[in-house]
């Protein structure tokens, strides 16, 4: 198990060391082309590099929000493809920008739509387990967990005795006596 963490760790390094990389080689063309100064194109690259993660957020904050709705009307894959984009644009470093950005076109979405919709399912049917686990105390006779559930599980309130005539109007208010 020690193992497995260190090579996360210099994994994480790696990848860290690769950003700052890329971060470098970009603000350098930047300086050097607009700037004439290798290293005045860092200032630029940073700025745009934060606005982008600002957008990321705002972009994973509008998916994230509407992937719930979206298992009823089918479109929560669309939602997760997006909510995955806005995070690995949000993630500061360019490295990542760039994938973010191609899960935000909506081909893309349109194309791993499927596959998210089936990973959100599984989150919900996951969570949805852990509502009553294993050896969760029941009723006998399979009645729900509820008062109320089980005698009149498949019928409406309507439904138990037919009503003959308008319906009657029950007046709830409190009497002074």
């Amino acid at each position: 198990m020690a193992k497995i963490g260190c090579l996360a760790l210099l994994a994480l390094g790696g990848w860290l060391c690769l950003e700052v990389w890329v971060f470098l080689l970009v603000a350098e063309a930047v300086g050097e082309r607009w700037f004439g100064s290798g290293l005045s194109g860092i200032l630029p690259v940073g700025i745009a590099l934060l606005l982008l993660s600002w957008l990321g957020v705002k972009v994973a904050k509008h998916h994230g929000a509407r992937v719930v709705a979206g298992l009823l009307t089918g479109t929560a894959g669309r939602h997760a493809v997006g909510c995955a984009g806005g995070i690995l644009i949000a993630i500061p470093g360019p490295v990542l920008k760039l994938p973010g950005l191609i899960l935000l076109l909506p081909p893309v979405q349109a194309l791993l739509g499927g596959l998210g919709q089936l990973v959100m399912a599984a989150v919900m049917r996951r969570q949805m387990s852990k509502m009553f686990p294993p050896g969760f105390p029941m009723p006998p006779g399979g009645a729900g967990p509820f008062p109320g559930m089980a005698p009149f599980s498949s019928l409406k309130p309507d439904d138990r005795a037919p009503r003959r005539g308008p319906p009657k109007t029950i007046d709830t208010t409190a009497e002074r006596t």
